[in-house]
């Protein structure tokens, strides 16, 4: 008998499929709109906004962002985990954790600090009330020369209204204070027509509909 046996216990339940409102749809060349600007910088600091990917129920924000780097390794190394940390025992929010949100023109906001946008949230079953903007998978974060780098892209959902709003950030160690960024509704809403399936969900066969449209 070998050492290292395969356990050979129930088999492992069927995933659950993920709801729209929690992650942005796989399987889907999005529409994407260029944006390649800075938001907010300072001497300590910038955060940079790349791209909008947009499809049929959300939208994801390419965000790329860069700190002056603490000499202290375990500071380093929370910098660059903090800003993926929800904890409903916070008093307040840390000054390394680079906080987004949006605000429509009617008043209606979403952060990344929102419970519905925690990865500690566990009751996915439930829609909430939209929207929410909380983290599409950040790509972690590295430490440059000098820097702590790190990408964020942030998922919204649902589409935005038709109407100018606004991208809104603070990074309080960066030195970046609150920041409005200014995005239109009514390109990210059109760039999500364009938002087509590579792989057809029925057959489980590749698409093949002449090109990107």
């Amino acid at each position: 008998m070998s050492f290292f046996e395969v356990d050979q216990g129930p088999p492992d339940p069927e995933p659950r499929p993920v709801p729209q409102w929690a992650n942005p749809p796989r399987l889907v060349f999005p529409g994407v709109l260029p944006v390649t600007q800075v938001v907010a910088s300072s001497e300590k600091g910038v955060v940079a906004f790349i791209e909008i990917r947009a499809f049929e129920s959300g939208c994801v924000f390419d965000i790329d962002a860069c700190v002056v780097a603490p000499t202290d390794p375990a500071e380093r190394w929370r910098m660059t985990t903090i800003s993926n940390f929800v904890s409903r025992s916070l008093k307040q929010l840390p000054d390394e954790m680079l906080r987004f949100g949006v605000e429509f023109a009617d008043g209606t906001k979403a952060t990344t600090v929102d419970r519905a946008a925690s990865w500690l949230r566990r009751d996915q079953e439930t829609e909430p009330e939209g929207p929410v903007l909380r983290s599409a998978g950040s790509r972690g974060g590295h430490s440059d020369p000098g820097w702590v780098a790190m990408s964020e892209p942030l998922w919204l959902w649902p589409l935005p209204p038709r109407e100018r709003f606004d991208l809104v950030v603070e990074w309080p160690v960066a030195g970046i204070g609150l920041t409005r960024f200014g995005l239109d509704g009514d390109a990210i809403v059109d760039a999500a027509a364009r938002a087509r399936p590579f792989v057809d969900r029925r057959t489980g066969v590749p698409v093949d509909d002449g090109g990107a449209r």
